[in-house]
C-alpha cells in the first residue's frame, strides 16, 4: 500500500482499536536480528508509523535504509 489516504486510514484503524501493541509484536522476530544500534532508528520509525501522524514516501524510504543484520544475533555490538 503506497503512502497516502489510504494507507493513512488503514494505520488510524489500528491505533483506535488499540492494535499497536500487537501490531509491532507481530513484527519482533523480522527486527530480532538488528544490531542494537539499528534498531533504535526502526523502533522510532514504527512509533511514528503506529500514530495519526502522516505518514509520507520519505518515510518509507527512511524504513527501507539498509541496516546491519547479525548473522547470530549474540552480540549487541556491530562488527569493526
Amino acid at each position: 500500500m503506497s503512502p497516502g489516504p489510504e494507507l493513512d486510514a488503514a494505520r488510524a484503524r489500528v491505533v483506535d482499536h488499540g492494535l499497536t501493541a500487537r501490531a509491532v509484536g507481530q513484527l519482533t522476530e523480522a527486527v530480532s536480528g538488528l544490531w542494537l544500534e539499528a534498531l533504535a532508528p526502526v523502533k522510532q520509525h514504527l512509533k511514528r508509523f503506529f500514530s495519526d501522524r502522516r505518514w509520507t514516501e520519505d518515510d518509507d524510504e527512511a524504513l527501507m535504509v539498509p541496516v546491519p543484520v547479525s548473522a547470530a544475533a549474540t552480540s549487541s555490538s556491530p562488527p569493526s
